[in-house]
């Protein structure tokens, strides 16, 4: 199997194991399988929510999937450099989000949020996380481990109370 199939099994079936994250595809894979896998809730915070990177059709399929299986999805993404109110419209995400009339929640961080020392991370369903362990993209994953997932979705939680709509 290779790295994209494994992620998306292990995300499936919700094994209890952490992985590694080496490189751009590495992430994308875990996104996508977090949206494909979701019961409902996806948190993400990032350096630069970039339409590059998120607009991969791998992405927004399963991003498409996730709104097309839940009825009452929750996306909430917090953007350390911020977030530009005139261009966002125009991204690959909110696209999919209006041709569903669904919503994702954004706001640029503040604080020690908007500062390069604050490590990405996103959660799925307080089940699962990916964590960046530098900004080259290294990180840490894993699909079932709630404890941690929880106590990352308290730390978003806080972090995207005091962002700037």
């Amino acid at each position: 199997m290779n790295y994209r199939t494994t992620v998306i099994e292990f995300a499936r079936r919700l094994i209890d194991k952490e992985f590694s994250n080496g490189n751009e595809e590495h992430a994308a894979s875990i996104i996508e399988a977090m949206l494909l896998t979701s019961r409902g809730t996806y948190k993400m915070y990032t350096g630069s929510f970039g339409a590059e990177f998120f607009g991969r059709p791998e992405i927004t399929a399963a991003l498409d999937n996730f709104f097309e299986r839940d009825a009452f999805p929750t996306i909430k993404i917090l953007v350390e450099k911020g977030v530009n109110k005139d261009s966002i419209q125009e991204h690959p995400w909110l696209k999919v989000a209006k041709k569903h009339d669904r919503t994702i929640d954004i706001r640029s961080a503040k604080g020690n949020y908007a500062t390069e020392e604050a490590k990405h991370f996103s959660v799925v369903d307080k089940t699962g996380y990916r964590y960046e362990l530098d900004r080259d993209v290294r990180a840490v994953a894993n699909f079932y481990d709630p404890k941690t997932a929880i106590m990352l979705d308290s730390i978003f939680e806080e972090a995207f109370a005091h962002g700037k709509d």
